[in-house]
C-alpha cells in the first residue's frame, strides 16, 4: 500500500505536473523537492547531490514511493560538466535507492530513450541499451542502479518532452519557437533525428495510473516500463507544425544538413520506443496530438 509519494525535480517541467496530479489523488499524501524553487510547504528545498540532505530529508518524510525526477538533461551541459552531471545523474539516484531499500520503500525513475543508440528502432524494454553520449551513459547507470537495488523498482523510459513552461529554453522542444517567431532570418532546423515529442501532462498522467496500480496490487509492474507519443517528427517539423497552428511565416525555417557533432553529444537516429507494456496493463494514457499540445504549451509566447 502506498500512502507518501515524493517526487523529485518537483519544479522541473515533468515533475511539477506530476506534483499537481498527485495533489489531486485524495488516497496520496504528496511532497516534492525541489532545488531552488519553492512555492509552497509541501516542496521542500535538497540537494540531491548531498547524500546527508537526501537522507535527512527522506528520514523526515518517510516516503512509500519516490518518483526520481530530478536530473540533468541537457546532453551537452552534461558532456561539459561531467563530473557535476554525475553526481545529480547518477550519485543521487544512488543514495536515493540505498535510502529506498534500507526503509522499505519503491523507487519509480524517470530514465530516458537516450540509453539506445537508435540504429534498430522500435526498442522494447528488452532490448540492449548502448548509449552514445554522457547523458545516456548516466541514465543507463542509474537504471541499472534502481533495478539491482530492489526487483520491485520500476524504470519508466520516456521521449523528448514538452509542455507548459516558464520560458522557451526550459525544454529542448518549446525553444525551437524561438526561431519560428523570428521570421527575419533564417532558421536552420535538424531533418535527421527521428523523435516521438510527448506532453508532459500525458506523461504525468501515466505515472499516476502507474503509481495508483502499483498502490493497490503490491506487484505486477515490469521492472522496465516505456511511454511515448506516436508521432514521430524531426526538429525541421516539429518547427514547420509550430509556424503552421499559429498561422505564421514558415519560409524562413529550412533543413539543415545531418550533424557532425562530438561523440559526446551524438543523438540517437531513432529512438522509437515499444509500449505494449503500459498498454497491455491498460496504465498507458492516450497522448494528445503534437498540433494540440503545442499549441496549449507555446499560445502565451505569442506576444
Amino acid at each position: 500500500m502506498i500512502s507518501k509519494v515524493l517526487v523529485t525535480g518537483s519544479s522541473g517541467i515533468l515533475g511539477r505536473v506530476l506534483y499537481d496530479k498527485l495533489l489531486d489523488e485524495p488516497d496520496f499524501v504528496t511532497y516534492g523537492l525541489v532545488f531552488n524553487r519553492t512555492t509552497n510547504a509541501k516542496k521542500i528545498k535538497c540537494d540531491l547531490r548531498n547524500e546527508t540532505e537526501v537522507n535527512l530529508q527522506l528520514d523526515s518524510l518517510k516516503p512509500d514511493l519516490i518518483v526520481h525526477c530530478a536530473a540533468e538533461r541537457r546532453p551537452e551541459i552534461v558532456s561539459q560538466n561531467k563530473t557535476q552531471a554525475q553526481s545529480l545523474n547518477v550519485g543521487s539516484t544512488e543514495f536515493i535507492t540505498k535510502w529506498a531499500k534500507e526503509n522499505n520503500a519503491r523507487v519509480l525513475y524517470i530514465s530516458s530513450d537516450y540509453v539506445f543508440d537508435g540504429t534498430n528502432p522500435p526498442y522494447n524494454e528488452e532490448a540492449v541499451p548502448n548509449p552514445l553520449n554522457d547523458y545516456g551513459v548516466m541514465k543507463l547507470q542509474s537504471e541499472q542502479l534502481v533495478i539491482n537495488s530492489n526487483n520491485a523498482n520500476v524504470v519508466l523510459r520516456l521521449p523528448i518532452l514538452y509542455g507548459i513552461v516558464e520560458y522557451l529554453e526550459e525544454c529542448a522542444v518549446t525553444i525551437l519557437f524561438k526561431k519560428v517567431l523570428d521570421s527575419s532570418m533564417t532558421a536552420p532546423m535538424s531533418n535527421y533525428e527521428k523523435r516521438f515529442p510527448t506532453h508532459c501532462e500525458d506523461v504525468a498522467q501515466t505515472i499516476v495510473n502507474m503509481v495508483k496500480y502499483l498502490s493497490k496490487n503490491g506487484t505486477g509492474l515490469p521492472s522496465i516500463c516505456h511511454y511515448q507519443a506516436e508521432e514521430e517528427m524531426t526538429k525541421l517539423e516539429m518547427s514547420l507544425k509550430m509556424a503552421e497552428v499559429f498561422c505564421l511565416p514558415s519560409n524562413h525555417i529550412v533543413p539543415e544538413n545531418p550533424p557532425t557533432g562530438t561523440e559526446a553529444t551524438k543523438r540517437p537516429f531513432k529512438s522509437q520506443l515499444n509500449c505494449e507494456k503500459l498498454k497491455k496493463l491498460g496504465l498507458y494514457h492516450q497522448p494528445r496530438t503534437f498540433s494540440a499540445g503545442i499549441k496549449e504549451s507555446l499560445k502565451t509566447f505569442l506576444n
